[in-house]
């Protein structure tokens, strides 16, 4: 679920809108607006993806809809985890 040192990270271009007298005109990072220009929007584009781990959407959440993904994988103690696509079907055992 991590990414190795040194693996490449995603790549983004982003677009600046901005407006003046009416008229919008988009900018980059290398040709921003002087002060007299006002902000509208910024925009961003995906121009190389990097390392996706094999697994990296893994999540584990608690009943109450708290993320305990990391708590439960750093355990150093047993674990016990019960996947179920449908909770309600499952038969309640009682010890």
């Amino acid at each position: 679920m991590t990414r190795p040192e040194g693996a490449p990270v995603d790549e983004y271009e982003f677009t600046f809108i901005y407006t003046k007298n009416g008229e919008n005109k988009e900018f980059t990072l290398e040709n921003m607006p002087d002060s007299t220009w006002k902000w509208v929007e910024t925009r961003q584009k995906l121009v190389k993806k990097g390392y996706v781990p094999p697994i990296h959407d893994f999540s584990i959440t608690s009943a109450d809809g708290i993320d305990i993904t990391q708590d439960v994988l750093s355990d150093t103690e047993f674990s016990l985890l019960v996947v179920a696509n449908h909770l309600e079907n499952l038969i309640r055992i009682h010890l």
